[in-house]
């Protein structure tokens, strides 16, 4: 290239490359706020992370971070180069969290976070089958009445015999251990649990049912599946405890009870193409972080839809107010 082309150039576009410099060097950072769990209680310890920052002038370890966990003008942490921070709620409510981000020019960006703390859940009574005299403790959770203990009704039968329709509601006590009925309620085969009909009650006392799938998944709703499994789970703020549920499946006459997966029937079940089955959906919970949800309960399918045993499985059943 003629040298006089290259001065050229530099002449035409080196203040234009300058300015851009400039102008870089201008822009604050971008902030980037988040928290986990986002919805929680007074008893978990919030994790507010701004390591998503990024900034064209510097690293992130040279900027300064600074929280308003309360959201209430006070900085509960200022001007450190720490990205992660830890924080616990004392009241339940809405809170907004503000991060405010410096660079070593002394430019702020400022990014926000939404806390949703959820009270200890005090909306709680008690229901007392007419059938047989047996009362249940009921909470208050999503709108709707719940009982917060396991169904307990029926014949109690060995489980070397099968549950059928014959008119009689019957049960399996945990282990055929007939002392496991006071923690842990009967177990039920989802035919017995649907009382062998499309009725909603199915064995629930009259003016309750057994829960749908949409009732279970609203249980669900805008809360982080980490936090729920504490929340409903054994001495959780809901008083739900979700967790005294069991879980058993038989096979070519032999029944195996899962000690950490406590499993709910729901009253409607999945049917697709690669099923030869209704397969009843169930709310669980596994005694692992996090592992809670909603999950079809196939006796032909594993959940990467490959045969692996032809099986009956029984669960336990939590009825719902009838609205």
């Amino acid at each position: 290239m003629p040298k006089f082309a290259l001065n050229w150039i530099l002449f035409k576009f080196l203040p234009l490359l300058i300015l851009t410099s400039c102008s870089k060097d201008k822009l604050p950072p971008t902030a980037v706020a988040s928290a986990f769990p986002a919805v929680a209680d007074s008893t978990i310890l919030i994790e507010f992370n701004g390591s998503q920052t990024t900034d064209n002038n510097t690293y992130l370890r040279g900027l300064l971070f600074s929280w308003d966990f309360e959201g209430n003008g006070h900085w509960d942490v200022y001007r450190e180069q720490e990205t992660v921070f830890t924080h616990t709620y004392v009241k339940s409510g809405t809170y907004t969290a503000k991060m405010q981000v410096e660079d070593h020019r002394g430019l702020i960006a400022k990014d926000f976070v939404e806390i949703r703390i959820k009270p200890a859940n005090h909306l709680t009574e008690s229901m007392t089958d007419p059938r047989d005299g047996k009362t249940y403790k009921t909470v208050f959770l999503s709108r709707r009445w719940w009982m917060a203990e396991n169904l307990n009704y029926g014949n109690w039968i060995h489980s070397n015999q099968e549950q059928s329709d014959n008119q009689a509601v019957e049960k399996y006590f945990y282990q055929d251990d007939s002392s496991a009925w006071a923690t842990f309620g009967g177990i039920y085969h989802w035919n017995e649990a649907i009382n062998y009909s499309t009725n909603h009650r199915g064995i629930c006392p009259a003016g309750w049912s057994i829960p749908s799938h949409d009732e279970w998944k609203q249980l669900m709703t805008d809360i982080d599946p980490w936090y729920a499994w504490q929340y409903y789970g054994e001495l959780g703020l809901s008083q739900f405890n979700i967790q005294s549920g069991f879980a058993a499946r038989r096979e070519n006459d032999t029944i195996t009870w899962f000690e950490n997966l406590a499993n709910h029937w729901s009253r409607d079940y999945f049917t697709a193409p690669f099923l030869r089955e209704q397969a009843p959906y169930a709310f669980y919970f596994k005694n692992s972080w996090g592992k809670i949800g909603i999950q079809y309960r196939s006796v032909l399918y594993d959940e990467s839809d490959h045969i692996y045993l032809i099986a009956s499985v029984y669960a336990s059943i939590r009825c719902i107010k009838d609205e």
